[in-house]
């Protein structure tokens, strides 16, 4: 396990960052650990999904929610067309 102490000094490299992932159960401890160590994070959810992760996002955290309306625009790399 790497001690607390180094990932604090490779983290004072960044300026900001935010932690993005798409939206499933196991997201939101990783969403909930960001938050708590004062992280940004975006998530990353398909439409008809949008009310199931809607409640983590009303607490007052800088994070976001970002709607995909197709599974397949989800998973594309950025470098291919719409």
């Amino acid at each position: 396990m790497v001690e607390k102490k180094k990932i604090d000094e490779i983290l004072s490299g960044y300026r900001k960052f935010t932690i993005a992932t798409i939206c499933s159960h196991s997201s939101l401890q990783i969403f909930q650990s960001a938050r708590l160590e004062g992280i940004k994070t975006v998530g990353l959810v398909l439409k008809d999904k949008k009310a199931l992760y809607d409640f983590h996002w009303q607490s007052p955290t800088s994070s976001s929610l970002l709607t995909i309306t197709a599974k397949s625009r989800l998973m594309s790399s950025s470098r291919e067309s719409p």
